[in-house]
């Protein structure tokens, strides 16, 4: 076996065992709460050890960032000052289409550490941003929290809106929160 293939088949391991933890993750998360897991559980769900799981991530926080960064990463996109709603609101329409798992958000400990994490992806391109303050984190705080709490009554349907309405109205608060 040559050292391509030996190193495609570790990749391929990497990924099943990355896809493995990510799963895991998620079901504990909508069935009990972010506190409530444990790294021993999720491993254990996962089927792999302790060891196992920190080779591939620091902690929850890492893991719950790895599981939510495709949706989060295109929600931030409200924070560039030439995003349109439009862009937006295909970030809004996949929390609409997951919904049903909003119930799970509606945790303390889970809708805190997803502000968390969102927080960090709005502050890493807030400070990419040739206008970016001193305040950078406090700002993405801020819009994470905000913006969750919006996105939460709206999924629960106390915000009547169409997903292109509320993309507007994360825009505009992301504008006036980023200045």
């Amino acid at each position: 076996m040559t050292n391509t293939e030996i190193g495609a088949r570790e990749d391929a391991r990497r990924r099943r065992t990355r896809t493995a933890l990510q799963k895991a993750f998620i079901q504990l998360f909508f069935e009990r709460g972010f506190d409530e897991i444990g790294i021993a559980d999720i491993a254990a769900r996962a089927g792999v050890g302790r060891s196992t799981l920190y080779e591939h991530y620091r902690g929850k926080d890492e893991l719950l960032l790895d599981t939510v960064r495709y949706p989060f990463e295109r929600l931030a996109a409200v924070v560039e000052p030439d995003v349109a709603a439009v862009d937006v609101a295909a970030a809004v329409g996949h929390f609409w289409d997951n919904r049903a798992n909003a119930h799970s958000l509606r945790r303390e400990s889970s809708r805190r550490a997803l502000a968390r994490v969102y927080g960090r992806i709005v502050a890493a391109r807030l400070s990419g941003r040739a206008d970016a303050g001193a305040a950078t984190a406090r700002t993405a705080a801020i819009i994470a929290h905000t913006h969750l709490g919006v996105l939460l009554g709206w999924l629960a349907g106390d915000i009547d809106a169409t997903p292109a309405q509320l993309a507007d109205v994360l825009v505009q608060m992301a504008r006036g929160a980023a200045g």
